[in-house]
Formats: C-alpha cells, sequence, structure tokens
C-alpha cells in the first residue's frame, strides 16, 4: 500500500496557550473587587451564590418587573416583531384548519 505524505487541506494546526494558574488567580480577585447590582459569590466546591437587588435591575421609566415592555421599545423595534408574531400566529391558524373542520 502507497504512504501519502501530504496532510489533508482541511487540516488544520494551531497552538493552544492555557493560562497559569497564578493568571487565573488574578482574574478571579480582579472579579470580586468590583461589586455591581449583582454579586456573584464562588464556593469552594464550585458552586456559586448570586445575590442581587431585584429593584437595581430595573430599567429606568419603569415600575418593576411587570411593566409593559411595548412602552419602553421604539417603533422600529416593535413593528417588525409585532408583524412576525402575527405572521406566525396566521401560519398556525391554516396549519390546523383541517383539525378545526373535523372536530368543530
Amino acid at each position: 500500500m502507497a504512504e501519502i505524505d501530504k496532510a489533508l487541506p482541511n487540516e488544520v494546526r494551531k497552538e493552544i496557550t492555557i493560562p497559569s494558574e497564578d493568571d487565573l488567580q488574578i482574574d478571579i480577585e480582579q472579579e470580586q473587587k468590583i461589586k455591581g447590582p449583582v454579586e456573584v459569590q464562588e464556593n469552594e466546591d464550585g458552586s456559586v451564590d448570586i445575590d442581587f437587588d431585584p429593584s437595581a435591575v430595573n430599567v429606568e421609566g419603569t415600575e418593576g418587573h411587570f411593566s409593559n415592555l411595548a412602552e419602553l421599545l421604539p417603533d422600529d423595534v416593535l413593528d417588525p416583531l409585532g408583524s412576525k408574531m402575527y405572521e406566525d400566529y396566521t401560519d398556525y391558524k391554516s396549519s390546523r384548519k383541517d383539525w378545526e373542520r373535523t372536530y368543530y
């Protein structure tokens, strides 16, 4: 059997450098120093505790979690979204016509 010396054209060799533990430790310490509305505390077992104030994450101009987002979004965002939703609704209804005729 003949030996092939050429590599396949889709073969890619790339050198990957893995950061040392010292580099990772510095990044973790820097992240822990930054305090924001959401605090993430990593535990020894690998799990995390997430602590946040829900009122600190609210969008300005809203009363809370149940605010109407349509009042905040501009028309150039709402119009395509509404069109897509109406199109999906009509496609769904038309795909169920046979079922509706059978059971109604």
